[in-house]
């Protein structure tokens, strides 16, 4: 067991403690642990290692704690533990930044991996948070949260006053104006320029602020889609056909972001954006840029229709502004199309882009609200039907029929729609997708 804990950490520098706990049974068989901490404090990014390893050489039990800065501004802590600490994770971090104008922390704590018993323990204690919350002062909200997940924001509004954020599974709580019981100045009086060294003391001027991360992103570049929930995925979008980037999934509708093959150029793309009364067309057309607003084009920015829809040139993009429809931003260069969605969309949008709900591990949810097994067939759910003997795209979405031998005396169909070429039309390639088939 020591040599497997070893390998692990050669790559850190120094043994700052070495502890070992052991008892000796009446019939001679020993029984303890060890502790070994490992840490590097002379790097841009210090981090400490601790591993707790059974002393018996039989057992594969183990605790693999790894703490340190991933950034200037952020800090990770991940503890695994059980065989080969590979059945139990729980992850926290802590970051800091600016909310608008306001210093600012959040606090997270996800739990992937853990024990039912201690899943059972915390689903009872989370039944008296909303009294207890309640009692406090917190106001509260019945809300789906990521799941496994808790989440706390901390804004100063001055030093003696904080506004404080607390999301949950299912609940999300919040206390503005809350009094501090001692002043905290450090925020107002630290001399940022002056700071050289990594610190929690204060507060930088950063870039990566935590209002951002309330902000939804969404980047589409060459084949390579990255979603709101920060999942990137491989998807080669077939002929010209129109697909939904994002959208408002709700009943109001209030935005749609549509994407397609440019026709003149395959790398190049052409974005249609529907706000309300309004659609805007982005696209290249020989060698230029070209906005349409409800079909007419226009040839000055910035250009505002009405008093919530902006567009304007930055850094060779087209920008279109929106915020009070859910659209923070859309910037289009004609190849690289990036989606900003307000933090008040947060899961109801859907497209190529996600929920937007922190959800990774069902990002390829279909219009349906099934899962897709692989990228493809995600992406193929998404392109817009349209005439195809009159429309640009020449495929369809249709079921199909197995023809495997074994299945002869039953009829089998794919459980979803698959997309193929319109009758009447020869496929150019072929894309393999992973479906799945019911039998009647």
């Amino acid at each position: 067991s020591g040599k497997h804990v070893h390998s692990k950490i050669a790559k850190l520098r120094s043994v700052n403690l070495v502890m070992t706990i052991q008892s000796i049974r009446a019939d001679n068989t020993k029984q303890g642990y060890q502790i070994i901490v490992y840490s590097n404090y002379h790097s841009y990014k210090p981090q400490v290692q601790v591993f707790v390893v059974d002393i018996n050489k039989e057992s594969r039990w183990r605790v693999c704690i790894k703490a340190g800065l991933e950034s200037m501004h952020k800090a990770q802590a991940t503890m695994k533990w059980g065989v080969n600490c590979q059945q139990y994770k729980v992850i926290a971090s802590a970051q800091l930044g600016y909310l608008g104008v306001q210093p600012a922390l959040m606090a997270k704590i996800s739990w992937p991996k853990v024990p039912s018993k201690l899943r059972s323990y915390g689903q009872a204690a989370s039944a008296f948070v909303p009294g207890v919350a309640y009692y406090q002062g917190f106001h509260e909200k019945s809300q789906k949260n990521p799941s496994r997940q808790a989440t706390v924001i901390v804004s100063l509004t001055n030093p003696r006053l904080a506004n404080v954020l607390i999301r949950v599974p299912r609940l999300t709580l919040y206390y503005q104006a809350l009094n501090l019981p001692i002043p905290i100045t450090s925020p107002w009086k630290a001399n940022v320029a002056g700071l050289q060294v990594p610190t929690f003391n204060v507060f930088a001027d950063l870039h990566n602020t935590i209002a951002d991360q309330f902000q939804g992103r969404c980047l589409m570049a060459n084949s390579t889609v990255t979603t709101f929930n920060d999942v990137n995925y491989l998807y080669t979008m077939p002929g010209t056909c129109t697909h939904v980037l994002a959208q408002d999934c709700t009943d109001e509708f209030k935005f749609m972001v549509r994407t397609k093959n440019s026709d003149e150029k395959d790398e190049h793309r052409d974005i249609i954006v529907q706000l309300g009364d309004f659609t805007i067309d982005l696209r290249k057309e020989s060698g230029k840029s070209t906005i349409l607003v409800n079909g007419i084009e226009i040839s000055k920015l910035p250009y505002e229709p009405s008093e919530y829809l902006k567009l304007e040139e930055q850094d060779g993009k087209i920008v279109l502004m929106a915020p009070h429809l859910g659209v923070q931003k859309v910037s289009h260069d004609g190849m690289t199309t990036e989606v900003l969605a307000t933090n008040f969309m947060r899961g109801k949008i859907c497209g190529l882009c996600g929920r937007f709900d922190d959800e990774t591990t069902q990002e390829f949810r279909r219009p349906d609200g099934s899962t897709a097994k692989d990228a493809d067939s995600f992406g193929h759910s998404w392109i817009l039907a349209e005439e195809a003997c009159s429309g640009a795209c020449k495929l369809q979405r249709t079921l199909v029929k197995t023809e495997k031998p074994e299945y002869e005396e039953s009829k089998c169909y794919s459980t979803h729609p698959v997309l193929q070429c319109a009758e009447g039309c020869t496929a150019t390639s072929t894309t393999p997708v992973s479906t799945g088939f019911h039998c009647l």
